[in-house]
Parts: structure tokens; sequence; C-alpha cells
């Protein structure tokens, strides 16, 4: 209670001793109330669009897969922004990215597959990556191309629009 009383009158002390611009300045009183009535005000909280939530369902974590034999991937979603597009990559045991084709096809019910998954020898992840339209619109051109050798993974981190969503932990024989 005496420290109670002791830190109330050191406030009311600390106070009495606070700057108080003089009676004839009101330019200081005017500056201070400028400030306060130009300072934004805080309203109702803006909704915050929610990340985008795509999950890999199969193949399961740490799955065998035979290496050159087609699998289908699928999984679930929510939440997609409108003009989002997701691709399918693989990821090799030097980080190697290897793109799949054709793009994510999304069903109804938040289901989503991808049915020419081709896993190569050393493959450990199968990634999904989320890329704007700029991005989709390069991947795309990857595929046009032919483009199925290995991506360094600083140039797949350069897409427009790019984040990983998921990834799943697979294994296929090391490679010779």
């Amino acid at each position: 209670m005496i420290i109670l009383m002791n830190l109330i009158g050191c406030e009311k002390e600390h106070k009495k001793t606070a700057f108080q611009p003089k009676a004839e300045d009101d330019t200081s009183s005017t500056k201070i109330e400028n400030i306060v009535n130009t300072a934004p005000s805080i309203s109702e909280p803006q909704s915050i669009p929610s990340k985008p939530i795509f999950l890999i369902t199969s193949p399961k974590t740490e799955e065998e897969l035979e290496a050159g034999t087609p699998i289908q991937v699928s999984g679930t979603y929510s939440s997609l922004p409108k003009d989002t597009h997701i691709w399918l990559f693989l990821i090799d045991v030097f980080g190697g990215y290897y793109l799949q084709n054709p793009v994510v096809e999304i069903l109804s019910k938040s289901q989503w597959e991808q049915n020419n998954v081709r896993p190569g020898k050393g493959i450990r992840y199968i990634v999904a990556l989320q890329v704007d339209k700029q991005g989709h619109q390069r991947v795309s051109g990857w595929a046009g191309v032919g483009r199925w050798g290995r991506i360094p993974a600083e140039e797949i981190k350069t897409l427009p629009g790019y984040e990983e969503l998921d990834r799943v932990k697979v294994k296929t024989p090391s490679p010779d």
C-alpha cells in the first residue's frame, strides 16, 4: 500500500514538472491540437484475406514411389484467391525443381488433383507452388517448350507471385 502511494505521489510530482506550453505561446498548443485532430483514427478492424490452405494428401509422407511411373497427386484446399494458379514440382536430392504438367486441376468441394506426375530417380519432395498470372504465363511457357529438366531453386523462387503452399516428402530410388 505504501509503495502504491509512493508511486502515485511520484506520478503527481512528475506531472508537476512536465513540459507545459506558456500561455502566450498559442502556436505550441495549436500544433498539438492539429496533431491530435489529424492522427488516423482506429475504426472497425479490416478483414484480412485469409492465407490459402492447400494440402497434398496423396501420396502420403515418406511414401515410396516407383521411378518413371506416373502417379496421381491430390489434396484439399480452401481460401484460394480468384486468380491463383497452382503448379506441382518435384524436388530432387540436389535441390533441383522439375515441372509437372498440366497445372493442378481444381475440383468441386475443396478437392484438387493432378494426374500426370512423373517422379524420376532421386526425387525427395512433391511441392505445390502458387504463382500469379505472370508466373503462370512463365511456367506455361516452360511447359510449352518442353522444359522438363532441372530448374534451379533460385529461378523458381523468382517466379511472380511465388509462394510454396505445401510439400510432401517421398522416396524414389537414388540416382545412379
